[in-house]
C-alpha cells in the first residue's frame, strides 16, 4: 500500500522546466520581445524614422540657406558702412585711405577701386620670402609707389611685363561631356605699362605740363597717352616711333601674347597668339577704373567725390619690348626731375584716415 502510493504521488508531482535567458536579458525584456504589442512598436518607430528624415533633411537645408542669407546681410551691411570713409572731404584722408588699400590693411573690397587693379599695386608692395628667392636679384619692395602716392600721384594699374607661366585652369567636374575638366596652363609675355592719375592738374599746370613733356621726351621707346576729365589726347614723337619701328601705340602691337597647353612642357614649343590687344593710345576714363558700383544712379562723384567732382589727368607710359621694366621707378625719376615735392606725408596722412575709420565705427 506504501508503494503504491508513492508512486502515485511521483506521477502527479508537477515538473519544473528550466528557462535558458539570454545574458543580461530580464523577465521583463522577453515577455517584451515576445508580445505582438512590442512588434508593432517598433514597427511604427521605423516608420516615423523613415517618413521624418526627408523633413529633417529640409529643415537642415532651411537652416544652412538662412545662415548664409544672414551672412550675405552682414557682408553688405559692411560693404556699405565702409562706403562713407571714401565720401571725405578732406584730401590728406583720402591719401591716406588710399595708401591703407595699397598696403592691404583695408580689404581691396572695401574700397571703391577694382579688386584686380589693386593686387597689381599690392603685390609690388609686399615683400613675401617666396617672392625675394623666385626674383632674388629684383628690389621686391617697391618703394617708388608710395613717394609717388606722397607726390599726389595716384597709381591706378601697372605690369612690369616679361615672361610668366600660369595656370588657368584646375581639375573640376563640368555638368557636360566629358564632365571633366583637366588643367591648363598659360605662358605669355607682355609689355609694362603703368597708368596713374594726378587731380588738380590746373595747381600744378607748370609741373604737370613739364612731367609730360620728360616723360613723353624719354629716350627708352616708352609710349605715352594722357587723357583729362574731359578730353583725350595722345602724345606721340617721331624718333622713339622710328626707334622701335612701328608704332608704340598701335593697337596692332598687343600688349601680351602667349600660348595655351594641358602639358606644361610644351608651352615653349607653340605659336604664339595674341592675349591682351593693343590700347592704341587710348586711355580709359576715371570711372573704368572704379569698381562696378550696384546702385544704377551712382557715379564716381558719389562714390568718391573729391576724385569724380574734381579734374583729373590720367597718364599712361607702356614700353616697347617684352621685357620686365619697373615704370613706376620711372615715373619717379621723371617726378622729381620736374620738382614735384611731397605733399601728402604717407604716415601722416595714415593717421588721418585712420581717425576718419574709426569715427565711422569701423576697424582695420
Amino acid at each position: 500500500m506504501t508503494t503504491t502510493t508513492t508512486t502515485t504521488s511521483l506521477l502527479t508531482r508537477p515538473t519544473t522546466i528550466p528557462v535558458i535567458r539570454q545574458p543580461n536579458q530580464t523577465p521583463y525584456d522577453q515577455s517584451i520581445t515576445s508580445t505582438p504589442t512590442a512588434m508593432s512598436l517598433l514597427s511604427i518607430i521605423k516608420i516615423l524614422l523613415l517618413t521624418s528624415t526627408p523633413f529633417l533633411l529640409h529643415l537642415a537645408s532651411r537652416h544652412r540657406r538662412r545662415k548664409i542669407s544672414q551672412s550675405e546681410q552682414d557682408e553688405h551691411a559692411l560693404s556699405t558702412a565702409w562706403q562713407e570713409p571714401w565720401l571725405t572731404a578732406d584730401w590728406p584722408t583720402l591719401y591716406g585711405l588710399i595708401g591703407l588699400t595699397h598696403e592691404g590693411l583695408i580689404d581691396s573690397k572695401h574700397s571703391p577701386f577694382p579688386a584686380t587693379h589693386v593686387c597689381t599695386i599690392q603685390n609690388r608692395l609686399s615683400c613675401n620670402l617666396s617672392t625675394q628667392i623666385r626674383n632674388k636679384n629684383r628690389n621686391q619692395e617697391r618703394w617708388a609707389l608710395r613717394r609717388l602716392l606722397e607726390r599726389g600721384v595716384i597709381p591706378l594699374r601697372i605690369q612690369d611685363g616679361g615672361v610668366t607661366t600660369t595656370q588657368i585652369a584646375t581639375w573640376e567636374l563640368t555638368a557636360t561631356f566629358p564632365f571633366i575638366e583637366i588643367p591648363r596652363y598659360q605662358q605669355s609675355k607682355s609689355r609694362a605699362y603703368f597708368e596713374f592719375l594726378i587731380p588738380h592738374p590746373e595747381d600744378r599746370a607748370r609741373e604737370v605740363a613739364a612731367l609730360m613733356g620728360v616723360l613723353g621726351e624719354n629716350q627708352l621707346c616708352y609710349g605715352i597717352s594722357t587723357r583729362g576729365h574731359d578730353d583725350e589726347r595722345m602724345m606721340t614723337y617721331e624718333d622713339a616711333g622710328e626707334l622701335h619701328g612701328e608704332s608704340r601705340s598701335s593697337r596692332d602691337f598687343p600688349m601680351s601674347v602667349g600660348a595655351e597647353a594641358c602639358c606644361e612642357v610644351l608651352l615653349p614649343f607653340l605659336p604664339d597668339q595674341e592675349v591682351h590687344r593693343g590700347k592704341g593710345g587710348r586711355v580709359d576714363r576715371l570711372d573704368a577704373y572704379m569698381r562696378e558700383s550696384t546702385e544704377e544712379t551712382e557715379d564716381v562723384g558719389g562714390r568718391v567725390p573729391l576724385l569724380g567732382l574734381n579734374s583729373w589727368v590720367i597718364l599712361r607710359v607702356e614700353a616697347g619690348h617684352w621685357g620686365y621694366v619697373e615704370l613706376d621707378h620711372f615715373v619717379l625719376g621723371a617726378v622729381q626731375d620736374v620738382g614735384m615735392e611731397v605733399r601728402w606725408v604717407g604716415d601722416v596722412c595714415e593717421q588721418r584716415a585712420m581717425k576718419e575709420i574709426e569715427r565711422c565705427g569701423l576697424e582695420v
